[in-house]
This record gives C-alpha cells, structure tokens and sequence, in this order.
C-alpha cells in the first residue's frame, strides 16, 4: 500500500491561489460569458418599447393588408420623405408654479416635516434625535448658509441632524436639473385610477397643486396640524389631506376624506397613497442592506407576518409582487427601510374600519439607480384602497406614517430630553406589528428551517437580550467602553466551563506530549498501513488515559457562545446608538474602523464597479479585522494539542488558513463587533495564562497485606494494576479481534 503523506504548506498555498484564480475567472469570465445580466433599460428604452408595443397591436395583420392595400405615396410626397425634417421651432418652457411651503416641527419636535402644495405631499423630513452618515459612513457637520461647521458654545462641531426624506429643493439648482423625474415628487402623494380595475392610476393628483386650507399651523403648539384639499370634478369628489405632528412622536398622522361634490353623482372611487421614497443609503461600500421593501400583515389567526423584497429584485422585476388582500391577510403596514431607518404606511389601529385596502406592492422609481448598480436604485412602498362608494356624509381613511428606527423597540432605550412614552413604543412595535422588519426569519428555506426548530426565536430573544444589556451599559459607560464590558460579564459567566475545558486542554496536552515518542515509533512500524496504525494509536492512547474525545467537549463552550455572538452581531446591525460612536481612530462604532483610504481604483478590490461582489474590500484599509484574526490564531495555537502525526498538523494548518479565510470574509464588520472579538480572545488568553499547570498526580504504593484498606469505590483493582472490569473488556475485545482476523 502507498504511503500517505500530508499535504506540504506549499501545496497548500498552490491550492488557495489556484482557487481564488477560478473563482476570478467564473465570476468575470466564464458566468458574464455564458450567464450575461439582463440589461437594465432606462426610462427612454422603456418608453420606446411601449411605443413600439402599441404600434404593434393597432398595425394591420397581412391579410388586411391583402384585401386593403395602402395607397402609394405620390412622387413627390416620397422624394420629400427622404429630406431630413426641419427642426420645430424652439419653445421656451412654461414656468413653473412655485409650490407653497409649510413646515410642522421645530428642533424641539422628534420629526421636523415641511409640506408642499404641488401634489399635498412631504416634501422633507427630518429625524431630530439622530446625527445623518454620509455614503462613507462618517458624520455629516451642519453648516450654516456660507458653508461654514457651526459649533456649539463648548466649541464642538454639531451633528447634521438625519434627513430620512430629503428634499430636492435643499439641492443646489445644477444638482437639482440632473434628477430624475421621480426623485423630484414630494412622498406620500395621491393618485386615484379612471377606472376601478385599471393597473395604473392616473397621475392628475400628483402634480397638480392642492389647495392649502385654513391658517399655517403655529410654531409653539405642541400639535401641529396642516390640511391640503383638491376637487375631482370627473370622479364627482373633493379630497382632503390632514397631516398632525406631535412634539414627542415618531409619526406623522395622516387622514384622507372624500366628499361628494355638491350636485355631482359620485363615480367608484379608487386611490393609491404613495410611501417615503429617497431614503438616503449610509456606508454605500461595507453596508449588506441597502433599501427593502416590507410588508406586514396579521393571519386569520392573528399572527404577524411580512413579506420582503429587496430594491435589486424590485428594479429587475419593475416592480415587486403584489400582495393582496385575503381572508388570511389584513395589512397592518408597507415600509422602505435601510439599515438602520424606516419609513412606513402603517394602517391607523384607533378607526373602526382598518380593512380597506386591497393590496400593496412596491415599485421602482425610474432613472434612479446607477448603471449596473440595481440594488442601490429608489423604491417606493404603494397601498391601494378597495373600490369604494362614497356615502352622502363622505368617508375617512386614517394612516400613521412611522420614521424612525427600523427596531421601533430601541425608542424604550431613549432617556431624559428624548425620553419616548412607552405606551407609544409599544403601539408601534405591537399594534401596528412594526416588530416584524426586524424580528422575522428569513424568507429562504434556511429561515424556514431555523423558525422551524425555533433558532429563529431563540436568535430574536438573544438579540434582544444584548440591545436591553447595551442600552443599560450606554446609560453608565460610553460605548466603546460598554463593549468590553459586555465581554466580560458574558465570559465571567462562561468561567466556570472555560476554566474545566482548558484544565483538560492542558492536561490533555501533557500527556500527549509523554506519548509522542512511542506514537512516532507506532507511525513507523504502520507507515505501510494508515488505517490500522489509527486503529492501533487510538488503542494504545486509551490504555495510557488520553482521550481525544474528551476534546470534543469544548464544542460547548462555543455552542454556549454562539447565540451571543449571533445576538451581538444584529445589535450592532439595527443599533442606532452605535451609530457614528467614535473610537480611538474608529469614527463609526457600527462601520468597519477606516484606519486610512487606501483608493478606489484597485481592481477587484475597491473599485466602485466592483461594489456587491466578493472580492471587494472597500476603500479602506481597516486594522481591526486583522487584529482580531491574529489574537484567534494565537488563541487557536495555545488550545490545540501538538499533533501527533501527519494528517493532524495537515488539519491543524488547514484550520489556520481558514482562519484567514475568515478575516477576509469578515473584513467589513462593524468596528464595535471587532472589539468584541478582540476583547474576547484577549479574555482566553490572560485565562490560559493565569490558570495553574496541572500537578503530576503521585503513585501511591500498594498496601502490604491482604486486609490492606482501600480509599473510595470502586472495582477492586488486580495486580496489574488495572480493575476486574477492565480486565474483562480488554478479554471480550481480544476475543472479538482473533474471531474478526479468523
């Protein structure tokens, strides 16, 4: 038989090199090659299809064309026809009307909202209590009107407060002529459909300007209140818009009623309320959420559930699939969110009647994504009413339009001047079920697996355990500090089975070492022959009292971590409050740490065009990852036992490559997850370090005489120093061994 020899580091290295080479040739070679991205068509290639679709249903077939031909072009009307038609005469535009504008809110308030007449809508919105992140993932100052960081009285430069709706008008008038159409629409606009059962509504409501009714709210009030109203003459109704702002909420209420118009017959009325759109996306380059779309509703046996679809999918699509209502689904909301902020249409629970919308999609807002970058692309959240009739004294819809954290439940967690009533927290997170965009499994079969044997539960209740724990520590620590913290009450907890699993670690290594020689002679006496020389070592290691099984059991230390790093993992993707935490040179507690820009333009690594694939690293050189990765290698070296043959040191340097592998996997991790790691195995070894070497236990000399007394129970031992009962294992295995070579 061939010897088998472990695998030499070079051939390993071979190995990682020739595979990273496939993996670059299969994504940018081979799948782009055979596999080619749909092209994604811009606005004018859209219009041109549907132009070219319609022509194509009103042309003749060929038969008519038989019985019917054209006439022919005269002479001279085909000689004009090759002329290049003269250009029509340059009209200048018709101005615009400028929309009036009405603010609700001040710095006092939570939300900050300005509205529009053109359309009723929201123009901008402003979160008060949350400083805004750039697409790097850094802080944004605010700048007075020459431009210049304002500070406060202690000389601190002043956070931007985060524009969660932001407003084209705050642009400057270059920047505004290179939007899109869609980006220009204020949010939460209305349009109604000509018919019941038409796929598209009319636009009309959307772009005209609305009446503003009534006197601009006052600035001191504590409720604010703005209403926009319009006539429908065709459809026989009058609509109203009624906005409410509280100082100490999170929501913008909203009320639509519809009037009949005096001696008008009302037609079957329809209307479509148009979500937030514009949802500023921060640290474009390490972030793994961008923009979903989420629907929530509760079954026929109240149960919340919600369905989810991403931008990419919504703009490959056109649009995402339409929910509709059933007797198993009575919506409750539809949000855009981002990482770490939503915007929703959450179906007011204080009216009698809450079931009156008939499904809900999500669309794509055209011109706004970037080439080839679909996932970075605007979508906007839809609800579209039953068809309703329109009674003599009119009739009322009532929404609340959330903006804020998309884990409602850390507002419990806000204190003193931004204290939120709990009562309201727990409307938003319980009655309006906006618990389920974060605390939901996943939609893939791996999700349903994980609800299935309640990981999912389990995972939720961990996650929430560590933002409860967090938020306490941030109330007394700062939050770096709170981190470590949290590192060591979680492995002051875990002591006692740290402690016995490197005792046996250590004694496990001790004795190993005492076997290395004999293992070695083993080792060439069976070179010839691996699986009996494993056979043989895993006998002789038992006779002597050395167990490798018994080093399975340090699968419960990390089986007992595992749900708290998974907890702390999504607390720092939802928390808020890590949000822009500096560090040392760490500017983002919740981003990767960014010690230096290290340039966009290397190929496959941080060049923009290579953003969404596996290969790209970002911009940044980020120290924290690597840190984190050397202290586990350590920590790995100190707790594995010296090998004691071939095929074990090849496994061990496996494992050490993947450690790396795994640096690389975890490049773009929140800084503050980092700290965590770092902390931990910094943890394990000042514990390794400070635990007491096993002492060599000491032989005790046989009693002289038969009535010698022995300590404990027990088998009484034989003269050879092993029990009655091991004596009669090792006979029934011999026993079996010659009756197996026979």
């Amino acid at each position: 038989m061939n010897d088998k020899k472990a695998m030499p580091t070079r051939n390993l290295v071979f190995f990682a090199i020739t595979s990273m080479a496939i993996i670059f040739c299969w994504s940018y070679v081979i799948e782009p090659y055979f596999w080619p991205k749909p092209h994604q068509l811009s606005r004018k290639e859209r219009e041109e299809i549907k132009i070219a679709v319609q022509d194509w249903i009103t042309c003749p077939t060929t038969e008519e064309l038989l019985k019917n031909p054209p006439p022919p072009a005269p002479p001279e009307v085909a000689k004009k026809e090759t002329k290049p038609p003269p250009e029509p005469p340059k009209v200048p535009p018709v101005p615009l009307v400028k929309p009036e504008l009405v603010s609700l809110g001040n710095e006092s308030f939570y939300l900050q909202a300005r509205m529009t007449t053109w359309g009723g809508g929201v123009d901008r919105l402003i979160v008060t209590n949350f400083p805004e992140a750039n697409a790097d993932g850094k802080e944004v100052y605010d700048r007075d009107a020459n431009g210049n960081i304002i500070k406060d009285a202690n000389g601190k430069r002043v956070f931007q407060p985060l524009h969660l709706i932001p407003s084209p008008l705050d642009l400057s008038e270059e920047d505004r002529e290179k939007l899109p159409h869609d980006a220009t629409l204020p949010s939460f606009l209305i349009y109604h459909y000509a018919k019941p059962n038409d796929d598209r509504p009319e636009n009309t409501l959307g772009e005209r300007t609305w009446q503003l009714e009534g006197p601009r709210p006052n600035p001191i009030d504590e409720v604010q209140e703005v209403r926009f109203s319009t006539e429908l003459p065709e459809m026989g109704v009058k609509i109203t818009k009624i906005f409410t702002l509280g100082q100490k909420q999170y929501h913008l209420g909203l009320a639509v009623k519809i009037d009949r118009l005096p001696g008008a017959t009302p037609q079957p009325f329809v209307y479509q309320l148009a979500g937030g759109h514009g949802l500023p996306i921060e640290g474009v380059w390490y972030t793994s959420v961008y923009r979903n779309a989420i629907f929530g509703w509760l079954d026929k046996g109240g149960t919340a559930r919600r369905y989810l679809e991403d931008a990419n999918s919504i703009h490959f699509h056109w649009g995402s699939e339409r929910q509709i209502r059933s007797e198993d689904k009575h919506f409750q909301y539809a949000a855009v969110v981002t990482q770490y902020f939503a915007s929703a249409i959450c179906i007011d629970d204080e009216q009698d009647n809450r079931d009156f919308i008939q499904y809900i999609r999500a669309t794509a807002e055209n011109g706004t994504q970037p080439a080839d970058k679909p996932q970075l692309g605007d979508i906007c959240p839809r609800v579209i009413t039953q068809e309703l009739t329109v009674p003599e004294g009119g009739l009322e819809h009532k929404f609340v339009l959330y903006h804020g954290p998309v884990k409602a439940r850390l507002l419990h967690q806000m204190y003193g001047a931004k204290e939120v009533d709990s009562g309201l927290v727990n409307r938003y997170e319980n009655k309006l079920t906006l618990r389920t965009m974060t605390d939901y499994h996943s939609s893939s079969w791996i999700g349903r697996f994980a609800n299935f044997i309640c990981w999912t539960d389990l995972t939720i209740a961990t996650t929430n355990a560590m933002h409860w724990i967090l938020g306490g520590l941030t109330r007394i620590f700062p939050s770096w500090l709170a981190i470590f913290v949290l590192t060591v009450l979680v492995r002051g907890a875990l002591t006692p089975l740290s402690r016995r699993q490197m005792a046996k670690t250590m004694a496990f290594q001790e004795k190993t070492q005492a076997l290395a020689p004999e293992l070695k002679k083993l080792e060439e006496q069976y070179k010839d022959n691996p699986q009996e020389f494993q056979r043989v070592k895993m006998k002789y290691m038992m006779d002597h009292g050395v167990n490798p099984m018994s080093q399975l059991s340090g699968c419960l230390l990390m089986i007992a971590q595992w749900p708290i790093f998974i907890g702390l993992y999504y607390c720092l993707q939802e928390n808020v409050f890590f949000r822009l935490q500096s560090f040392l040179w760490i500017p983002n507690l919740a981003a990767p740490d960014m010690l230096f820009w290290w340039t966009d333009r290397i190929l496959y690594i941080s060049a923009p065009s290579n953003l969404g694939s596996t290969t790209y690293l970002g911009p940044y050189f980020n120290l924290l990852p690597i840190i984190a990765v050397a202290l586990m290698i350590v920590q790995q070296k100190l707790m594995t036992p010296p090998a004691t043959d071939e095929n074990q040191a090849m496994q061990q340097k496996t494992m050490k490559y993947m450690m790396i592998f795994f640096g690389f996997m975890f490049y773009k991790v929140a800084a503050g997850l980092c700290l965590y790691f770092i902390a931990g195995s910094l943890w394990a070894l000042a514990e390794r370090k400070l635990l007491p070497k096993p002492k060599p236990k000491k032989e005790e000399p046989d009693a002289p005489g038969k009535g010698a007394k022995r300590k404990g129970k027990g088998p009484k031992p034989s003269t050879n120093g092993k029990s009655k009962f091991r004596e009669m294992w090792d006979k029934v295995r011999k026993e079996a061994e010659k009756k197996r070579r026979v």
